[in-house]
Parts: structure tokens; C-alpha cells; sequence
């Protein structure tokens, strides 16, 4: 999918940020490159920066996903959610 479509997914679905997943809750809804080794720059990224747009800028023609993402003191978990996509 591309970027602009996945900014609509996460426009349209504002309501599931702050949702309990798996008994983890819900930070954002995440736009992230899912390739391997593209998401491994991006969330390095990310992690430093906290903001999903800047982490996404090396990346913005490549394909994207949608996932949920949670904060944990050790980091961060991600959710698919394979519905939103």
C-alpha cells in the first residue's frame, strides 16, 4: 500500500489509539515500511525521534502497513491488525 492510502487508514480510524490489545495498551496506529530491513532503520528511527512522519521520510516510496504499536519500558511491540489493510 502506499503512504497516502495508509494515512487515510490511520485518519479514519483514529478511535483505536488508546485501546487495550492483548492486555497491552495501544499507543498509536503506526506507518512503517514492512520490509525487513527497512523497518529495522525506520524503528531505530522512530525510537530516537517518537514521530511517525519523520521516521517515515527515507522511506515514502516504498510500500506500507498499518500496525498498532504499544510502549513498553523495555521498548515497543507492535500489533498487526490485518482487518485495517
Amino acid at each position: 500500500m502506499d503512504l497516502e492510502k495508509t494515512k487515510k487508514i490511520v485518519q479514519a480510524h483514529p478511535f483505536l489509539s488508546g485501546k487495550t490489545v492483548n492486555g497491552v495498551k495501544t499507543d498509536e496506529l503506526l506507518i512503517y515500511p514492512p520490509d525487513e530491513v527497512f523497518y529495522s532503520v525506520f524503528i531505530a528511527m522512530y525510537c530516537t525521534t517518537l514521530n511517525n512522519e519523520e521516521s517515515l521520510r527515507p522511506f515514502v516510496a516504498e510500500e506500507m502497513g498499518v500496525n498498532y504499536i504499544g510502549r513498553f519500558r523495555e521498548g515497543f511491540v507492535r500489533y498487526p491488525k490485518w482487518f485495517l489493510l
